[in-house]
């Protein structure tokens, strides 16, 4: 991490313990404001979900009017370690490993030269083989590039770090995969949308250090859903399991 990252994560994380002291943020990077021309996360947040939104990058976004009960809830970016779930159940945790299963994904944003894919890499280890999800076409809020139901879980052993990749390399959520060591994904999650899913945005920074990037993270931004079934959904598939084994039971005797 150099010193400028290194400052920017610093006074991030003193404005975040000051301003919402009630906050369970462990530490948050910086997010700028984009240059002229492009959408900030707020703007490509309203175009996603309707309404309009106020607030920032460093305490989230409050929705009204037509998206009145929703929130968009910054998450840490370092200092808790761990890993976080898709399926948002479990311990607090950064955004730089994630575990869960069935999940959606598309994009919902692309402000950047370079050609835009999302994808993962498998595990917490130190593989650095990029997995493609899907391509990203089209630029600004009109894009394309969707994947459905995969049970990432399943494929990757059981944790992944998220990723993009196009003409400028790979960018992971981990930092250390990083070619410049610096954090290039920032993570808020949606709630109120009362859909039956557990909704995440992730915003990718697509230029290393040594290119000058501008910080703004709207290079490309996905929407991640994955659907947490209801306690009582459970209790029936569980008795309906049961029913079948007794079948059978019954049928062999």
């Amino acid at each position: 991490m150099n010193t400028i990252q290194g400052n920017r994560i610093t006074l991030v994380a003193i404005l975040a313990v000051i301003g919402a002291a009630a906050s369970a943020n462990a530490g948050l990077i910086g997010v700028n404001a984009p240059p002229s021309g492009e959408a900030s996360h707020q703007q490509i947040i309203t175009s996603t979900y309707g309404g309009s939104f106020s607030g920032a990058p460093a305490t989230g976004f409050t929705g009204s009017g037509a998206s009145s009960g929703i929130s968009i809830v910054r998450t840490e970016d370092f200092g808790n370690g761990g890993t976080r779930n898709v399926n948002g159940v479990g311990s607090v945790s950064d955004d730089t490993i994630w575990a869960g299963g069935i999940i959606s994904a598309r994009a919902i944003g692309r402000y950047a030269g370079y050609n835009q894919t999302f994808g993962y890499l498998s595990g917490s280890g130190n593989s650095l083989t990029y997995n493609n999800l899907f391509n990203v076409g089209g630029s600004e809020t009109g894009v394309s590039g969707s994947v459905t139901d995969i049970n990432l879980g399943s494929l990757t052993g059981g944790s992944w770090r998220w990723a993009r990749s196009g003409d400028n390399g790979v960018h992971s959520s981990r930092p250390s995969d990083n070619v410049d060591g610096l954090d290039h994904m920032v993570t808020y999650r949606v709630n109120g949308l009362n859909n039956g899913k557990i909704t995440w945005l992730l915003f990718f920074e697509d230029l290393n250090e040594s290119q000058c990037p501008d910080w703004d993270y709207n290079d490309l931004a996905i929407e991640v859903t994955t659907t947490v079934p209801t306690p009582g959904a459970v209790t029936l598939a569980g008795l309906s399991g049961l029913l079948v084994v007794a079948g059978r039971r019954r049928k062999s005797r």
